[in-house]
């Protein structure tokens, strides 16, 4: 197999920085959007606070963050119709995105509410990074099912950490680790073992 020298690796990343900034021409727009919309809600979500307005905040933040994940899945549709080549630069910088938004989204409408009284949101927590790294390994590796298998199931495992507090949640963790972690693992292991089959070792008889 062949190895790359670190020029090659060097260019390698040069060429990927390059399609990523290419890339941006086309997100600029959503990093846009999602900025106003935030700074909008969280003036109004201010006011309402600051005035004893008796509006709740999730009647606030809820259709503004409605409307973002709209505009970014048109958005996204849009422009990878426009793009000629969809770059695996481009495919990880979507999906680190992706990832974050949901992270943010279950925080701040689930765990908002719960981290400082429940004692098992910081293990939610832990499970909502833990899914964002499987659903960026299954861009890279191109692989549909780590991205959705193990990704969704840690972030349902932050759900329910969120929304039931229990005394077993160090069980729950284990049951996460070994469904969404080891299973995926084992997977991954006999995939490469198939692609890269040992070498034979040489025989005794060879050798004499």
């Amino acid at each position: 197999m062949e190895q790359r020298s670190p020029e090659n690796e060097l260019a390698f990343i040069r060429n990927m920085m390059m399609q990523t900034r290419r890339r941006a021409v086309y997100s600029g727009l959503s990093y846009i959007a999602w900025g106003i919309y935030i700074a909008a809600a969280a003036t109004g979500a201010f006011l309402v606070r600051h005035f004893e307005i008796p509006i709740k905040p999730l009647y606030i933040w809820l259709p503004v963050i409605a409307f973002g994940w709209v505009f970014t899945i048109l958005h996204i549709r849009k422009t990878r119709s426009q793009a000629r080549i969809e770059t695996l630069a481009g495919r990880i910088l979507a999906g680190v995105w992706t990832g974050l938004g949901i992270i943010l989204s279950i925080t701040g409408f689930i765990g908002g509410s719960t981290l400082l009284s429940n004692p098992n949101a910081l293990t939610g927590v832990m499970c909502l990074c833990i899914g964002l790294g499987f659903y960026i390994t299954g861009i890279l590796y191109e692989t549909a099912w780590l991205r959705w298998y193990s990704s969704l199931g840690w972030w349902a495992g932050a759900l329910l950490l969120f929304c039931f507090p229990s005394s077993y949640f160090m069980l729950i963790l284990a049951a996460l680790m070994l469904l969404f972690h080891t299973v995926p693992g084992i997977v991954l292991y006999r995939q490469w073992k198939a692609e890269y089959p040992p070498e034979a070792a040489p025989s005794h008889a060879q050798n004499a």
